[in-house]
């Protein structure tokens, strides 16, 4: 009885070894077939001409860009397939234009690109060295793009925010009384002044600024009511007043008060 049951396990060895080697077979069978399926999917999408990029979609509100500028620069990056278009380095390319704010780029399926574009909305020049944003960022278009009939705001390196500020508070109050600043300037030793159009230019100076303005808009137009020389400066730095300089050599007048 031993020696039977000894034989009947020696038979069914043969017989496992049989299918463990069937399941290797397969397995590698399947392992090998699915790597040809994967590389011939990733030759298949790698390739240019099997998905080309066929529509470009741009969006945004355009003042100072053309769409069909933009157009023609991604049309010269879009030479690979859907899933190889180098979607970084169209944006990057695109973001080197001075009037662009932001921009994104993504893939539309199956064969199109979305471009969505932020433009600069310029608010004043910044002197001779470029143009104001509406959140005071100086970037540099070419200048004959510039727009124009922009006031003109100047100040040392840095105080851009600070004179684009200072430039909306003073334009509000001088619209109440029917006036319009063209141009502030804050100089190096931190000396306020500005100019109205068709008007004089009127000198602030370093400190109570507010105040000097408000004495300003409380007075100029009683002061220039009926006159028939066009007054061309206004010293504000003064106690108790200010002084007005007549133009084509009229005398200058001056207020009460000593000059500060």
């Amino acid at each position: 009885m031993k020696r039977q049951r000894r034989n009947r396990r020696i038979a069914r060895t043969p017989v496992c070894c049989n299918n463990y080697r069937w399941i290797v077979l397969v397995t590698v069978f399947v392992v090998v077939d699915l790597t040809a399926l994967v590389a011939w999917a990733v030759t298949r999408i790698t390739d240019p001409a099997a998905m080309p990029i066929r529509e470009v979609f741009i969006e945004g509100e355009f003042r100072h860009i053309k769409p069909g500028d933009l157009r023609a620069l991604i049309a010269q990056e879009v030479y690979a397939g859907f899933f190889t278009v180098g979607v970084k380095e169209i944006q990057d390319d695109l973001s080197r234009n001075p009037w662009i704010k932001g921009v994104s780029v993504g893939r539309v399926w199956p064969d199109g690109l979305k471009v969505t574009v932020r433009e600069q909305r310029p608010v004043a020049r910044w002197g001779d060295k470029g143009l104001l944003s509406n959140d005071g960022v100086l970037f540099h278009p070419p200048q004959h793009t510039y727009p124009l009939g922009l006031p003109k705001l100047i100040g040392p390196n840095a105080t851009e925010v600070q004179v684009l500020t200072k430039f909306r508070n003073l334009q509000r109050c001088m619209i109440e009384i029917g006036l319009e600043v063209v141009s502030l300037k804050l100089s190096p030793r931190r000396s306020w002044s500005f100019e109205l159009r068709g008007g004089p230019l009127v000198i602030v100076g370093k400190s109570e600024f507010d105040r000097r303005v408000g004495r300003f808009i409380e007075y100029y137009p009683k002061a220039i009511s009926g006159a028939s020389v066009a007054v061309a400066r206004v010293d504000l730095r003064y106690t108790n007043g200010f002084a007005v300089r007549m133009g084509k050599g009229a005398s200058l007048r001056e207020s009460l008060g000593e000059k500060v």
